[in-house]
């Protein structure tokens, strides 16, 4: 199961993708795109590489290429999302991003986001192309006065993908201790690292996986429920009837044919996979 890399599969026909999301929450993930992220209302804690920041009215968040990152957005939050392909941004930027990516301004996001919409939906010849440049030219006034560095001195927390990579092929065993031992930390250091860069407890990161796996297996009807507690690593049918109640709102007996958790789209890495829990509306 990939739950690490996203792939939005941008071509040179469609550069630019804007959604935006109510209560939006979703997995530690990275992917090849560069993303501007900014608050239509509400309140929104973003990691973007080992840092938290605090994503607020009159502020929007600059994601580098490949760099770890999630979202936890506040309750009755809306938050707007665009994903850039990188070699429009590159170009335009010469490979330079700002050196922090909370950026503050009094830009109106909210409107130049809707151009950008209204661009993408429309049916006229070289709408990618108005797409493109209102997005190039946001990006502008909102690097104009930025610090900037090259795209390639930002960390892309190699060690910690590598830690993600582990858990996706170990979710059925993997211990705490196992995955402190990983990244060389102490257990108590990598305890608050883990919840300061993933937004959650490693034990919760773990169920989350455990349990998208436990769907995918339950759509296959292949296995029995038992089965598949013990195939994600469940110690007992009670804690995984428990923590699948808790993460989709059903038990795995009574759960709809048609229910998704984490949204794939294949199954090697190359794919990737989509972050967002099915919690949050795209609207």
């Amino acid at each position: 199961m990939i739950a690490k890399f996203e792939n939005l599969s941008l071509t040179d026909q469609r550069r630019i993708s804007a959604h935006k999301y109510e209560n939006l929450l979703n997995l530690p993930h990275w992917h090849m795109e560069y993303e501007l992220i900014f608050p239509d209302c509400g309140t929104a804690r973003v990691m973007v590489g080992s840092e938290q920041y605090l994503l607020e009215e009159g502020s929007c968040i600059f994601v580098s290429s490949g760099v770890v990152h999630n979202i936890q957005s506040a309750s009755d939050s809306i938050i707007s999302v665009i994903k850039t392909d990188r070699e429009l941004v590159d170009s335009a930027f010469d490979g330079k991003t700002p050196d922090c990516p909370l950026i503050r301004t009094q830009l109106p996001l909210k409107t130049l986001f809707d151009e950008i919409i209204s661009a993408l939906q429309s049916s006229q010849p070289y709408s990618d192309i108005f797409s493109s440049c209102s997005m190039l030219r946001i990006l502008a006034q909102l690097f104009n006065g930025c610090s900037m560095q090259s795209r390639h001195a930002v960390s892309s927390g190699e060690k910690y993908k590598a830690l993600l990579k582990l858990i996706e092929t170990r979710y059925a065993d993997i211990t705490f201790e196992e995955a402190a031992a990983f990244m060389c930390y102490s257990k108590p250091y990598f305890s608050k690292y883990f919840s300061r860069i993933s937004g959650m407890s490693f034990s919760a990161y773990v169920n989350i996986i455990r349990i998208a796996e436990a769907v995918s297996m339950l759509s296959q009807k292949q296995m029995t429920i038992t089965e598949i507690a013990h195939a994600t690593g469940f110690g007992t049918i009670r804690h995984f009837n428990r923590t699948f109640k808790e993460l989709t709102g059903h038990t795995p007996s009574s759960l709809p044919d048609d229910y998704v958790f984490i949204r794939y789209r294949g199954s090697e890495t190359a794919e990737g996979f989509d972050p967002t829990l099915s919690a949050p509306a795209i609207l």
